[in-house]
């Protein structure tokens, strides 16, 4: 009977042996599977990025509000916000209020800076804006004025035109445009105008609305903090970026105000 005792002992203890080897090869082959793991793999089985959870939890959020209250266009609300969360452009189709499902399209569209997408607007103006908004944004982060003037509507078109050329602030650069070379030269002559505090860069604009826009608003800006406005300072003479053109260390605007001259002695005539 110890005998057979003996020998079952024996016989566990070997198995226990044999196991432990056993796991410990697994164990050790799982840690270096582990290890060997490119970088971002581990972190998308590690977590969820935290912008994503809180947009998942705001869907969560407006579902139980559209459970509980049932608002018009609250089903609407879920649908575009899951819709802009996975960007899944053809989502928004399922919107029923028109407006909503337009902006749900353009919205995704701008946030994948993607064309196609615009072509899902049944409505020619709302794919129209949809392909301005987009290409807009194109031609600004490159500079690329060929994309800028394939922009649909014309107050984009326009916007875009004038940021690229504000960005460039160069005359030389409105060489290269063509029959817009004007159109460059004016934004130009206004920049001029208003960084030298100075009416006569105004004044050779081709455009009639812009010269007398520029010369209006330059001409009510004191430039020099003196008193007196730019178009003051043009009447009377005096240098718009000098405050005290005579030197007499009396403001310009002081003198005309008093009835002097502020170009030099004695009075106004």
């Amino acid at each position: 009977m110890q005998k057979n005792t003996k020998i079952i002992i024996a016989f566990l203890v070997g198995a226990l042996i044999l196991f432990g080897v056993a796991f410990g090869f697994w164990y050790s082959k799982q840690k270096n599977n582990t290890e060997n793991l490119p970088e971002n793999q581990e972190k998308i089985v590690e977590e969820v990025p935290e912008n994503k959870t809180f947009e998942l939890a705001r869907i969560e959020k407006e579902k139980s509000k559209c459970a509980e209250n049932g608002e018009e266009g609250c089903g609407d609300n879920v649908l575009i916000m899951e819709a802009i969360n996975d960007l899944k452009v053809e989502a928004c189709n399922e919107v029923v209020d028109e407006k909503a499902r337009n902006n749900c399209i353009t919205e995704i569209a701008i946030r994948q800076n993607d064309e196609k997408s615009c072509d899902l607007h049944k409505d020619e103006a709302e794919k129209n804006t949809c392909l301005s908004l987009i290409l807009g944004n194109k031609a600004r982060e490159s500079d690329d004025m060929a994309v800028c003037l394939a922009v649909p509507g014309e107050s984009y078109r326009d916007s875009c035109f004038f940021s690229i050329v504000n960005k460039k602030n160069d005359a030389k650069y409105c060489d290269e445009l063509g029959e817009l070379r004007d159109k460059c030269l004016n934004i130009i002559l206004t920049n001029k105008a208003f960084e030298e505090g100075d009416t006569s860069f105004c004044d050779n604009i081709t455009d009639a609305d812009s010269r007398e826009s520029c010369s209006a608003e330059l001409g009510g800006t004191d430039s020099d903090n003196d008193g007196l406005s730019n178009s003051d300072e043009e009447k009377y003479g005096t240098d718009p970026k000098d405050p005290d053109s005579d030197g007499d260390s009396y403001l310009d605007g002081a003198e005309v105000e008093a009835g002097y001259n502020p170009k030099g002695a004695g009075k106004l005539e």
